[in-house]
């Protein structure tokens, strides 16, 4: 075993050795209930969605099991013989954590109270208040759909509403925040520095995640992540391009590492995006200029199935790409863009020899420009 397997060997049984399994019971009271209807609990283990249920017994559902590590689960509860596509008669989100969770409602409008464990009470507390930011957001949806179509286009209208939930979702995110900084022992931290990782930028999701307890931080939520840290550490200017390895035109496999002593311009492309197919005249432009000049471009496709890969060998020959190509087919690790990060198309990071990232996105005359910088 090397020394990357066995470090990773050890990151894996870290959340092991961080938390004591969680055996948890949810008993759910519901006497106004009567016996047609089914309480189902869903909830996350090694990556499965897990679907356990229940049936109403003396006026209670009981729910009891075994999780690594403090587990979010949605409870709901519906008539037998309805599908999961069916409107739920109650649900809500219940930690699954050790010991016993009580979860009483009176009726499906009513807000439960649910009693034992730490997770749940501050899960509650926060959930409470932030009822506030709630409250706003659901306005400003319901103004929005009661607006008419004429009202909609009004120049100040979008306007308006885009800043009245950004400053909700903003002020939400403070009482997280808050939480976060006065609570870096709590699971529940962990959880909520989490769910910033597809909007937090690095600069505030780092020091989030340093400010943990070295439990949460080997948590399995924890490891995540430090993963995603790692990931967008290598998104940045100054920071070395994740390495990958995709199938040429000929379907050989080609790896970035292989152009290590050469300037890169790895380029995210499809067939299918306009953008992209009007860019490529600068970016072949580009590498008509530099290419005796110690660079070359890297060219990736997310052309998707046997119909993509036409289209792409297709969309190369028309355009001319005789440069390497790749495609970045979707598999069960996921896709080379995700980790690049790539949301829209198209992309590209220019890679000095040493595997460093010089520059992102860069389009039009922008791309020559910059390349005259570094490319002598």
């Amino acid at each position: 075993m090397n020394i990357k397997r066995s470090l990773l060997w050890v990151l894996m049984v870290a959340p092991a050795l961080s938390f004591a399994q969680q055996k948890y019971t949810i008993m759910v009271k519901a006497d106004h209930l009567n016996h047609t209807e089914k309480a189902f609990l869903n909830y996350q283990l090694n990556g499965k969605l897990i679907t356990d249920s229940a049936t109403l017994n003396t006026g209670q559902y009981i729910f009891s099991g075994v999780v690594t590590e403090p587990t979010l689960a949605q409870f709901f509860i519906r008539k037998d013989g309805a599908s999961m596509k069916d409107k739920s008669i109650f649900n809500a989100m219940i930690w699954l954590e050790k010991g016993l969770t009580k979860v009483t409602f009176a009726d499906p409008v009513s807000k439960p109270l649910i009693t034992g464990g730490i997770l749940n009470s501050d899960y509650q507390l926060l959930d409470a208040s932030k009822a506030p930011e709630r409250a706003k957001m659901v306005a400003a949806s319901k103004r929005f759909m009661e607006a008419t179509e004429e009202q909609r286009k009004a120049p100040d209208f979008m306007k308006n509403h885009l800043q009245v939930m950004k400053a909700a979702m903003s002020e939400s995110a403070v009482k997280d925040s808050l939480y976060i900084t006065k609570h870096p022992n709590s699971y529940l931290s962990v959880y909520l520095v989490a769910n910033t990782t597809s909007t937090a930028p690095l600069s505030v999701l780092e020091p989030k995640y340093r400010a943990l307890s070295r439990a949460l931080q080997t948590s399995t939520l924890g490891l995540g992540l430090l993963e995603t840290i790692n990931t967008l550490k290598s998104r940045e200017i100054g920071g070395t391009a994740a390495d990958f390895t995709l199938n040429d035109t000929s379907n050989k496999p080609v790896s970035l590492a292989s152009f290590r002593g050469k300037y890169v311009l790895l380029d995210f492309w499809a067939s299918w995006c306009v953008p992209c197919r009007k860019e490529n005249p600068n970016v072949k432009a580009a590498y008509d200029q530099f290419k005796g000049k110690n660079f070359t471009v890297l060219s990736v496709s997310l052309d998707d199935g046997k119909d993509g890969e036409i289209k792409w060998l297709a969309a190369i020959e028309k355009d001319q790409l005789n440069w390497t190509q790749i495609r970045d087919v979707n598999r069960a690790g996921g896709r080379v863009s995700d980790l690049y990060g790539v949301k829209t198309i198209p992309q590209n990071f220019l890679i000095d020899p040493n595997g460093k990232i010089l520059a992102i996105g860069l389009r039009g005359s922008e791309l020559q420009k910059k390349l005259t910088e570094f490319i002598h």
